[in-house]
């Protein structure tokens, strides 16, 4: 009896030693998987704030945009337009743009097909450019009037 006894707690030694295990591999999972993807956000974040993007001007009521890049060497992989009602603060429309944007120290000029056609009133242009997979927040606003 008193062999038996001896046994039945280093069995249940081991299997608390092995419930430790398991919840250290598990949360180290939980954690790990949390720090990579911060890292990952923080990455993009300092990305987006080293861009520098500028509205030159809006031709034509709003059928172009002429957008200028400062200094920096990132792969800029789109830009959003965005405009919005200054009175109301509603969107009107927005358009995204992969093509034909500026390198660094250039001017690129953006054709605003879906945003024409807006009616009169006083508007607020803004851009946000995408790099990385990784859509900025706004770099740079004007307001214009139609």
């Amino acid at each position: 009896m008193l062999k038996k006894r001896g046994q039945s707690q280093i069995i249940t030694s081991v299997l608390i030693i092995l419930l430790v295990l398991a919840a250290i591999v598990i949360v180290w999972q939980v954690v790990s998987t949390t720090v990579q993807r911060g890292t990952a956000r923080a990455e993009a974040a300092v990305n987006c704030l080293g861009i520098n993007l500028i509205i030159v001007s809006i031709n034509g009521g709003l059928s172009s945009v002429i957008v200028e890049r400062g200094v920096d060497d990132f792969e800029l992989q789109g830009i959003k337009i965005i405009v919005e009602d200054v009175t109301t603060g509603i969107q009107s429309c927005s358009q995204e743009f992969a093509t034909g944007l500026p390198n660094s120290l250039s001017q690129s000029t953006l054709l605003t097909s879906s945003c024409n056609g807006l009616p009169s009133g006083s508007y607020k242009l803004k851009i946000a450019p995408k790099i990385s997979d990784n859509q900025c927040d706004v770099t740079s606003s004007l307001d214009f009037k139609v």
